[in-house]
């Protein structure tokens, strides 16, 4: 038996059993102490996890895979998992080795500025590989998803035609689809001091909403099996727009009027920029 010690599978590590579809047993070993960390916060990520293990699967939390074989793995709390089938499952991680012989600023990604620009002038980095700030915090960070980079390719095209403004910073957005569930969430949707939190359930039809305010701003979502438009949400939370007391009627029906409150912004915005700049 070939074995793999200390393989380093920290994040998910996913062990199969049985040798039909009808008759798999699935294990998922999590080395966090939630399911879906960034994703969803833990509350709701412990009502998933007993969902999931109502469907049959396993999940281990707070434990790496420390050792794999052909048929069976060990865990870093010493228990021994037999399997058919090892999935791992260890997200995304950035790929330096473009720039390792370079002297471009490289950190857990490649460093740029607000126009995605390297420490190298002309020299730019957009994407999963690409570190830059918080929207929020203002920390270096990734943000390895597709509307961030389509954001950043657009904002270096824009500067190199002279046009562009300065990128105003990271904000997550992912989606998630399982066993009849969707799941959408963007920006901070974890409170800090000072925020509002508005939340409703139904555990019955299993939907969940969660809604992170700053003073009249959103600052997060997290919707579940509820109706909304996740590029509403993001601008909404990217463009800081002051919701004057809708806060709860939006919470109601994030999806109407999420799509009010965007039309009646966003065409008061246009209408105002073409005021300003009128056609020839």
């Amino acid at each position: 038996m070939s074995k793999h010690e200390g393989c380093g599978y920290k994040q998910r590590f996913i062990p199969i059993r049985g040798n039909t579809v009808e008759k798999k047993q699935v294990q998922v070993i999590e080395w966090r102490e939630q399911i879906l960390p960034g994703l969803i916060h833990p509350e709701l990520a412990a009502l998933l996890k007993d969902l999931f293990e109502k469907k049959g699967i396993r999940i281990a939390l707070g434990v790496s895979l420390a050792e794999l074989g052909e048929k069976e793995g060990r865990l870093s709390n010493g228990e021994k998992i037999g399997m058919d089938l090892a999935i791992a499952a260890v997200g995304i991680r950035t790929n330096l080795e473009v720039v390792k012989e370079t002297s471009i600023a490289v950190r857990e990604g490649i460093l740029v500025n607000e126009r995605m620009e390297t420490n190298l002038p002309g020299i730019h980095a957009c994407g999963d590989v690409a570190e830059y700030r918080d929207f929020f915090t203002g920390e270096s960070r990734l943000n390895p998803n597709l509307v961030s980079a389509a954001e950043q390719g657009r904002c270096v095209a824009e500067h190199l035609l002279g046009k562009g403004n300065p990128h105003p910073g990271l904000i997550s957005i992912n989606t998630f689809h399982s066993f009849g569930l969707n799941l959408l969430s963007a920006g901070r949707f974890m409170p800090e001091p000072g925020d509002r939190v508005l939340e409703e359930k139904d555990q019955g039809e299993m939907a969940y909403k969660r809604m992170v305010f700053k003073d009249d701003k959103l600052k997060g979502v997290v919707f579940l099996n509820a109706s909304a438009d996740g590029g509403i949400y993001y601008r909404l939370v990217r463009e800081r727009v002051p919701l004057g007391g809708l806060e709860e009627k939006l919470l109601k029906d994030p999806f109407l009027r999420g799509k009010w409150i965007a039309e009646k912004t966003f065409k008061d915005k246009n209408s105002k920029s073409e005021s300003r700049n009128p056609k020839q």
